[in-house]
């Protein structure tokens, strides 16, 4: 009876903290707007003050070869660019956490380095996605890029430069400090993480909306 007890008293702690954390510290550290269905997260300006992101007039897409969405939001990607004001950057990163995710960062990070990530990606999205490929297996991989033209000795004396270590570096300091909760998300202006739920136009308008800081 004395263990029930002793059982119970620790569950109700842990349960009191877990509640604790999400009521008042998640709730104080992530504001979400309540106006824009889109808008997951905001950070305040004191939040930002570490931020890897400076620009505010950026939209970065972090992305992952093993999401379908992420795969069917190509075409709108071209088309939204085309859609923001000249003075807006807009960047593709692919999200970077332990395990098989930072294997895909890299793979990402030296594909980018090597000019042919953007050409590359429908490949890897169907590769992972669909034939459910191991790319963190390098046979399985090595396979992929010879099949698609790929020069194998150069793709892996790139992974292990310094442009490909810098680009994971900041890859993974973005998933981090964001604490990326899905993809396809994009970052606006360093600032808002938000989804896109919208046509193509409105979410370029909203972009612009919070770009301009209104």
């Amino acid at each position: 009876m004395k263990s029930v007890k002793i059982v119970a008293i620790i569950i109700t702690s842990i349960l009191l903290t877990v509640g604790f954390y999400h009521v008042f510290v998640f709730k104080n550290f992530f504001q979400p707007q309540i106006d824009n269905e889109s808008i997951e997260m905001t950070f305040s300006d004191d939040q930002l003050t570490n931020a890897p992101i400076k620009d505010k007039k950026s939209v970065i897409k972090v992305i992952s070869y093993g999401c379908k969405y992420c795969a069917s939001t190509d075409e709108d990607e071209k088309q939204l660019i085309k859609m923001l004001p000249p003075d807006v950057s807009y960047e593709v990163i692919h999200v970077a956490f332990s395990g098989p995710l930072q294997k895909m960062a890299e793979i990402f990070a030296t594909l980018q380095v090597m000019g042919e990530e953007e050409k590359f990606r429908p490949v890897l999205y169907n590769a992972v996605i669909n034939q459910k490929k191991d790319l963190t297996n390098n046979k399985v991989l090595n396979q992929l890029l010879e099949e698609n033209g790929i020069n194998v000795a150069e793709y892996h004396k790139v992974s292990e430069g310094g442009g490909v270590e810098s680009k994971l570096k900041r890859m993974a300091t973005i998933s981090a400090f964001y604490n990326i909760p899905a993809t396809p998300i994009y970052i606006i202006g360093g600032k808002h993480i938000i989804e896109k739920k919208e046509s193509v136009t409105d979410f370029a308008n909203l972009i612009k909306m919070l770009v301009d800081g209104k």
